[in-house]
């Protein structure tokens, strides 16, 4: 059957090439489907943020919020802070922190204006509405901040990216 037939072989590289152009002429279909199903597929177009995520810097610990700078000088003495605020999910405090002041946060709160950095409440002194810092903390420690996971105006996952279980968090196009 096979007899004085012959054959001839392709080089690793044409075969990409062959292949290459012919995937190049698919035109993939693209619908529109809630995220919740988006599991497992391909994005068809660039997503642009409309929004920072997270909007605004947030603690990452039930702590004081505080201005990093404040504890730059922090040798053996400790550092006393007023606190002059509390800020709960369901109510944030709205004011603005000024040196030698720290405001509580509970983990997932906006970070008061003036504040840059959380120290986990396990590592301060209560005293009435002082605390005792004996630490350093640097700026945005325990700080989840503003727009990390994706900026407005920018992409955020870029066409061709595959979505998975941590997904994407804005409708999007597969």
């Amino acid at each position: 059957m096979w007899a004085g037939k012959k054959f001839s072989y392709t080089s690793l590289d044409e075969a990409y090439q062959l292949i290459s152009r012919a995937a190049d002429k698919i035109k993939p279909e693209t619908e529109e489907i809630p995220i919740f199903q988006a599991y497992s597929r391909v994005l068809a177009e660039d997503i642009i943020s409309e929004i920072d995520i997270p909007p605004a810097d947030i603690s990452h610990f039930d702590g004081y919020a505080i201005k990093s700078e404040d504890t730059s000088h922090i040798n053996k003495t400790p550092l006393t802070l007023k606190v002059v605020g509390k800020s709960f999910l369901n109510s944030e405090y709205r004011g603005k922190i000024h040196s030698g002041e720290a405001v509580y946060v509970s983990t997932g709160c906006t970070l008061p204006r003036g504040a840059d950095a959380v120290i986990p409440i396990e590592s301060v002194v209560e005293k009435g509405d002082l605390i005792e810092i004996r630490r350093r903390v640097g700026k945005y420690e325990n700080v989840t901040p503003n727009g990390i996971r994706h900026q407005k105006g920018r992409g955020c996952p870029k066409k061709g990216a595959n979505s998975t279980s941590t997904g994407h968090q804005t409708p999007c196009r597969y």
